[in-house]
């Protein structure tokens, strides 16, 4: 299963970034081989919509599962629309925000946490 998460920083030991729809990059760890990779986040230099470019760029990769800070009114749609569960991560680093997840420590997020633009 893959599970992403906004970040920084290409740095699996950077804090979760608060911000979904402009953050730098997306961390996407598939826990099947414990393997994770780094993609740019194409939401970050939209003029507009930059949650609705993150979120279509996370179903096309194949997530099931955001830990974010925080999800705009579209974001959020799109990705519950797409059966993507998604949860209100902690300021703490990548991996400890994917242990707090398994460890079922994360509050699931139904609505946005932000107002859109």
């Amino acid at each position: 299963m893959k599970i992403c998460l906004s970040a920084a920083k290409k740095d699996e030991k950077t804090v979760l970034n608060q911000t979904f729809g402009r953050c730098n990059y997306f961390f996407i760890f598939d826990t099947e081989n414990d393997s994770y990779e780094f993609y740019e986040n194409p939401g970050v230099t939209s003029n507009h919509g930059a949650g609705i470019a993150a979120s279509n760029f996370v179903v096309e990769k194949g997530v099931k599962k955001v830990i974010t800070g925080n999800l705009g009114p579209n974001a959020i749609n799109i990705l519950l629309d797409n059966e993507i569960e998604c949860y209100k991560g902690e300021e703490l680093t990548l991996m400890e925000n994917i242990k707090e997840l398994q460890n079922g420590k994360l509050t699931m997020l139904k609505n946005a946490t932000k107002k859109g633009h």
